[in-house]
């Protein structure tokens, strides 16, 4: 084989692997992309149905707790920190919008700690106990 045979032999040997070597970058990246789509959508709708479910459990909690009130860590805990913090912090300032808790401030001496209680002492239902 000439010498210009073998260089355009190897070019389209290289050329080919190049080609092959992007088609699989281009199938992996949208893999990925379909996988973080499908993750983000089950994370979206386990949020949506996990609010509802904690906001009873919640409530159920504040009354138990009574006027001494629960501070945003034990609420946190209580959802076993499962629920991101601002899904749980917009619950609770719903609440408080509401009027059905108060946050209140407590100094602790280092960070201040912040207390919510039940204002409105809501019954609980028959199916919710």
């Amino acid at each position: 084989m000439s010498e210009p045979d073998e260089f355009a032999q190897l070019a389209q040997e290289s050329a080919i692997r190049e080609s092959v070597r992007a088609a699989s970058e281009r199938a992996s990246f949208e893999r990925y992309q379909h996988e973080r789509q499908a993750a983000e959508a089950s994370r979206a709708a386990t949020r949506s149905q996990r609010p509802a479910e904690f906001e009873r459990v919640l409530i159920r909690a504040l009354r138990e707790a009574g006027a001494a009130g629960l501070k945003t860590t034990e609420i946190h805990r209580l959802a076993r920190r499962k629920m991101r913090a601002d899904d749980l912090h917009e619950i609770l300032e719903r609440f408080e919008r509401a009027g059905a808790v108060v946050r209140s401030a407590i100094e602790t001496g280092g960070r201040t700690a912040t207390v919510w209680t039940l204002t409105t002492l809501p019954q609980p239902t028959k199916g919710s106990r």
